[in-house]
């Protein structure tokens, strides 16, 4: 549980030393992580859920994201921490190598009674282990004097042991403090290192209760007591001077040479042994006390002098060296074979259990070796006949018949009496196609018919060897190009039906074709990767982007992805082991699907949060209760019951933020209605996630969840509310945890409050009056308003129609007939009388159709043209996207414009003038242009005939404000009147544009 570092100069710095064993897939943090130091000396989890690491540069908080360090400025003046320990109330206690003790509870203080201490402070070598008893007396281990006891009130007791040296293991509340005592007295030498002598141990709880004497023949004495479990406090063990030493209640049960001297020691619950060790003697792992004398272990972090062994409450182990940092990893069953273990690199492409003493693995630099688990050794087989030798292996199949290892790569070959040799792929014709064939990606050995499928992602298909004499039976590369298309996979069931799994989905192999079944299942006409079999016929096929289907021939089916748990739908491995468990491997971690009797499944998630070395598997094989998983990143041995960790950590509300400004919590109840913008940051400590965590969270219950990863949740512009913000978080499994609430409330503004009301009504009866009387002075106001649109009208009427205008059609008439052109006078006579009755019609209507609109104009047109004996012509253009039948718009608002344009525009001209309408749609209104080649609308105005001054043309002015009424506007773009000038600046006639809004009917206009 602790360490002793009497001599801490032997701890010297080196890099790892390169081990044999397997290694859990550890997790590394260092300085370039936060650490202030790569010396650590001790950790610590405490009742929230922190981590605490000390080092010789101070001490650090480890929430899973980030590390918070201690130093100097936090209060820690002394930075050389070696021990930590944890006491009452959460207390954090702190020895420090100047010999003073600090504390932590939400900050760094000195201990208040550290002069206590100083008075010691020459006769003892360093603070050890601290201990906070029940009744908050202070258990203080000083090295090189004894055991120091302070109450709370200051009061002190020294437990001092005298002589020239000896070890100490104090016991109070099932707690161990070990002590050096290894101050000789005055005048009394410390003896050489070569001379062998007996020091004293002695096992003290209330009262001295054990002394022993050691042989020894060296002064380096480093030993710890293991803790937890069954066995606490009944077990000890340290090393002296290359002998271990192991006591069972006190008695001596077993010594022998022990290679390593022992830094810090720890008992699991399932009783493991776990000890680390000093001067880069790494850590080893016991399966429990007995396998200490048997030699029985795991060696771990070779190369490393192991300060500290912790346990978390995830089930996670802490490893602090004095060269690296932290070393941490959430899975120590997990074993992993790489680099360390002797492999050239970690690249696993395929796996092939032998037996479950051994086990093939193929590695993506075309190296292939031979794994020989219980001795932990490994054997490359060298050479083989491809001729790039560094063609990745792509998959690897043993053959318990004949003792054959084939290998799939850039050719087909296989191991046999000691080197490898190719098979052999023939033409139809017989003739040798070349050795190897071609390159093969997967394999299938049906042992029982000494049949081996190959099968290319290639274009050559598949071939079927025999197993015994290595040469084809038949091959696919010669057949049509339908056949030997991509294949990812070959199959043959239990049945003896060959399954062929390709780009373009499932297939049989059946009389020498393909029968394809992708209309049996959608997921069958995705690329299938992978297929294999359950005891009970069940086909499992792997498919990318389905997940997996699980199917018994001719009967239904059952898909798997990621809506049933998946870590992703693109598979790539797929593999059944003897329980009839379903092991799916994608690129995002390892599956296990255990399927019930109900037909639901379930689907453990396995990832590098669970201990894997990568989430990307390549290959999955099995032997008994073992699982082989290659991995980009190393092969990993893992067991097969799994379990899903049901809990997930209650995240708590670390901080919060009103507007930017950090607030305390127990304040936040309510908030000034101005203040709302809300920031909430939130925490959940879960290591094995590494920072990954997913949240959910939202402000009233009974909404939808909103997702995030990120710690800070920010609210801008709350509403005044009460609000009660939830929040979750989810663990390594997909589950959630229980909720976290923060209730607050953001107080409304003082208008919305019940006084403010009350004030307000009482304005509002007082006012009643003033608003009764300027509501009448509005509606008297509409009435002229709607009484000034009536006479608009009826002065539009009549400007369009003007005596005038009456008088000088009949005059035409009148000068027909006078001069006996009756023909003229007859048809004149009867336009006349239709343009009547149609203005009249009109005005029956607020709007009417454009084509009847235009029908009125052309008719009025056609009299004035003969009036004016064909002095002019028009033209009237609609674009091609207006329907004049279904656009309506109020009548007669282009005719005075014309009017205007015949009688001011183009009485100069004796022929040739000319008149043309323009009608388009803009948005919802009508673009109507007019222009004219008369003299140009401004000097028209100034040169009017001295006979039109009786008569004032108002109709224009009129249009005018009917235009701006329609669109209840005030603006003047309604009507834009410009005079056309040539390139000489001359005005050759005058354009005119009306905007015209067009809707079903318009009121009083």
């Amino acid at each position: 549980m602790r360490l002793l570092l009497a001599l801490i100069p032997c701890l010297v710095i080196a890099g790892p030393l390169i081990g044999q064993s397997p290694q859990p897939a550890f997790r590394h943090y260092s300085t370039d992580h936060g650490l202030p130091s790569p010396e650590v000396y001790d950790i610590l989890e405490d009742r929230k859920g922190y981590i605490w690491v000390s080092t010789d540069n101070g001490v650090s908080r480890f929430n899973g994201y980030e590390f918070e360090n201690f130093g100097p400025e936090q209060g820690l003046k002394n930075n050389v921490v070696l021990y930590l320990s944890q006491g009452r109330e959460g207390r954090i206690w702190m020895s420090t190598l100047s010999g003073n003790l600090y504390v932590y509870q939400d900050s760094i203080a000195p201990f208040a009674y550290n002069d206590l201490l100083l008075n010691h402070r020459k006769e003892f070598q360093q603070v050890g282990i601290t201990y906070e008893d029940a009744a908050g007396n202070l258990h203080i281990g000083l090295n090189g004097l004894g055991v120091l006891i302070v109450d709370p009130n200051g009061e002190e007791r020294l437990l001092r042991f005298k002589g020239w040296g000896g070890y100490l293991l104090y016991k109070i509340e099932g707690e161990t403090i070990p002590v050096f005592l290894t101050k000789a007295p005055k005048g009394k030498p410390r003896p050489a290192i070569v001379d062998s002598y007996r020091l004293p141990l002695i096992f003290y709880e209330d009262s001295i209760r054990q002394i022993h004497e050691l042989l020894r023949q060296d002064y380096r004495p480093i030993f710890n007591r293991f803790e937890g479990g069954a066995f606490r406090g009944r077990y000890d063990f340290f090393s002296l001077g290359g002998i271990g030493f192991l006591f069972e209640n006190e008695s001596l049960i077993w010594s022998d040479v022990y290679p390593h001297l022992v830094i810090t020691s720890f008992q699991n619950a399932d009783n493991e042994i776990f000890i680390g060790h000093a001067i880069k003697g790494g850590a080893r792992r016991y399966p429990g006390i007995s396998s200490i004398p048997t030699n029985n272990y795991q060696e771990m972090l070779s190369g490393y002098s192991v300060s500290h062994i912790a346990q978390d409450r995830a089930g996670g182990y802490w490893f602090g060296t004095t060269e690296n940092s932290i070393f941490y990893t959430p899975n120590i069953d997990y074993e992993i074979y790489n680099r360390q273990m002797g492999l050239s690199e970690e690249y696993i492409t395929a796996v092939e259990v032998k037996n479950q003493g051994e086990v093939f693995i193929g590695l993506d630099n075309g190296e292939v070796y031979h794994l020989f688990v219980r001795e932990k050794k490994l054997k490359k087989i060298y050479g083989h006949p491809e001729e790039d030798v560094r063609s990745q292996v792509f998959d690897l199949a043993y053959d318990p018949n004949s003792g054959r290892l084939w290998r799939a790569g850039s050719s087909l070959v296989y191991f046999d009496g000691g080197a490898w040799a190719a098979a052999t792929i023939y033409k139809p014709s017989g003739e040798i196609d070349r050795p190897s064939g071609f390159a093969n990606k997967r394999l299938f050995l049906n042992v029982a018919q000494n049949a081996l499928w190959g099968c290319s992602s290639g274009a050559r298909g598949f071939a079927k060897i025999n197993a015994v004499s290595a040469k084809s039976e038949f091959s696919t590369s010669y057949l049509s190009e339908e056949v030997r298309g991509r294949t990812m996979r070959v199959f043959q069931d239990l049945n003896g039906r060959v399954w062929v799994g390709r780009i373009e989905g499932l297939f049989e192999w059946k009389s020498d074709s393909l029968k394809a079944y992708g209309h049996l299942h959608a997921g069958l006409q995705l690329r299938v990767e992978d297929i294999t079999q359950m005891k009970d016929s069940t086909l499992v096929i792997g498919t990318k982007g389905g997940g997996i289907l699980l199917w018994k021939p001719d009967q239904s089916f059952q898909q798997i992805s990621t809506e049933q748990g998946l870590t992703a739908s693109m598979t790539e491995r797929v593999h059944v082991d003897e329980a009839q468990n379903i092991w799916v491997g994608t690129l995002n971690g390892l599956n296990l699907v255990e399927l019930h009797a109900s037909g639901n499944p379930t689907v453990t998630n396995i990832t590098i949060a669970d201990g894997l070395p990568s989430n990307e598997i390549t290959d999955i094989d099995s032997k008994g209760d073992e699982i082989w998983v290659a991995t980009t990143r190393g092969l990993a041995r893992l067991p097969r019951i799994q379990s899903k960790n049901r809990e997930s950590t209650l995240p708590v509300i670390e901080q919060v933020r009103i507007n930017g400004k950090k607030i305390a919590i127990p304040s936040l109840s309510k908030i000034p209605f101005a203040q709302n913008n809300v920031e909430i940051r939130v925490l959940a400590i879960n290591y094995k996630l590494n920072g990954q965590i997913k949240y959910r969270y939202r402000l009233q219950s009974g909404v939808d969840w909103a997702f995030t990863q990120n710690r800070s949740i920010n609210f801008s512009a709350l509403a005044p509310d009460n609000y009660a913000f939830e929040v979750q978080s989810q663990n390594e499994d997909g589950i959630w945890s229980e909720s976290a609430f923060l209730h607050f409330e953001i107080r409304p503004p003082f208008w919305q409050t019940w006084w403010f009301g009350s004030i307000a009504v009482f304005l509002l009866t007082s006012i009643v009056y003033s608003l009764y009387q300027y509501r009448i002075q509005q509606v008297r106001k509409e009435a002229a308003f709607d009484k000034e649109v009536f006479q608009l009208k009826q002065l539009a009427l009549r400007s369009q129609m003007n005596p005038h205008f009456i008088f000088n059609c009949l005059n035409s008439i009148q000068g027909f007939i006078a001069s006996g052109d009756k023909a003229n006078a007859t048809r004149y006579l009867s336009r006349f009388a239709r343009l009547v009755r149609s203005v009249l019609d009109s005005t029956q209507s607020n709007v009417i159709p454009l084509e009847t609109d235009i029908q009125i104009l052309e008719n009025y047109l056609e009299l004035e043209k003969m009036r004016f004996e064909d002095r002019f012509n028009y033209t009237i253009e609609m674009h091609h996207s207006i329907d004049p039948r279904k656009i309506r718009i109020p009548p007669l608002l282009i005719q005075p414009y014309v009017e205007n344009a015949i009688l001011h525009g183009l009485k100069e001209r004796r022929r040739n003038g000319l008149i043309h309408i323009q009608y388009e749609k803009k948005g919802d209104s009508l673009l109507v242009s007019l222009r004219d080649n008369g003299v140009g609308f401004f000097q028209s105005q100034s040169h009017k005939d001295q006979s039109m001054t009786g008569h004032k043309s108002i109709g224009m002015t009129i249009t005018h404000k009917r235009l701006k009424l329609l669109d209840q506007d005030p603006s003047d773009d309604k009507v834009k009147i410009e005079e056309v000038r040539d390139a000489e600046d001359r005005v050759i006639g005058t354009s005119v544009q009306l905007q015209i809004k067009t809707m079903e009917e318009i009121d009083s206009v």
